[in-house]
């Protein structure tokens, strides 16, 4: 399991390429590799400070298709002013990118495209990241990786483990229940809090 200082060190890996808000994204969210590339500006809101898990992007052998969440239904997840700002900066990058193709640049929405705006076919999204990974030197790290430390992160804050189960989009607790979660005090303990505990 990534510990804080190890994702640290992917973030700054990151830096200064198209895959840092991703990554950041995906570690305070904990949302799967098909629904961050399916993420569109439209399911953020800056003011109220969420975004909406909506759909996801599968790939298949006669190319990529959109569909609902593994989950079957939509979650709002609610984001630090910390992730806003990462977005924000994001969103004045990819403008710059827009301009400078021009009439080459495939305007779907997106918040994670490629640099022509076209849609980032989740399985080279992966491959991009492990590059981008493998400069932290913390050993192999996957994308999905990601999405246990923020499970991870949330229980050793405290937060229940029903919370973190509607935070990444279980169907059941009992799914988001690992081992590392049952050794978390969290698991045991409920506290009043709701699916949208920021992360």
């Amino acid at each position: 399991m990534l510990n804080e200082a190890q994702l640290a060190l992917l973030l700054k890996s990151a830096e200064g390429t198209r895959l840092v808000a991703p990554a950041y994204l995906a570690i305070v969210t904990g949302v799967r590799r098909g629904e961050l590339v399916a993420l569109r500006w439209v399911d953020l809101d800056a003011e109220a400070g969420t975004i909406s898990v909506r759909r996801s992007i599968e790939q298949t052998s006669s190319g990529i298709t959109t569909k609902t969440p593994k989950s079957g239904k939509s979650r709002s997840i609610s984001l630090a002013a910390g992730t806003l700002e990462v977005l924000r900066k994001h969103r004045i990058a990819q403008s710059a990118e827009r301009l400078k193709a021009g009439a080459a640049y495939q305007n779907l929405d997106l918040i994670f495209p490629r640099e022509d705006g076209s849609t980032w076919e989740p399985e080279s999204f992966g491959k991009a990241f492990s590059v981008v990974a493998n400069g932290a030197d913390i050993g192999h790290v996957r994308l999905h990786d990601l999405r246990h430390a923020c499970a991870s992160l949330m229980l050793k804050s405290g937060v229940h483990a029903k919370v973190v189960s509607e935070r990444l989009g279980h169907s059941t607790i009992s799914i988001t229940s690992t081992s590392t979660l049952t050794s978390s005090p969290a698991s045991r303990k409920p506290r009043r809090q709701n699916s949208t505990t920021r992360c």
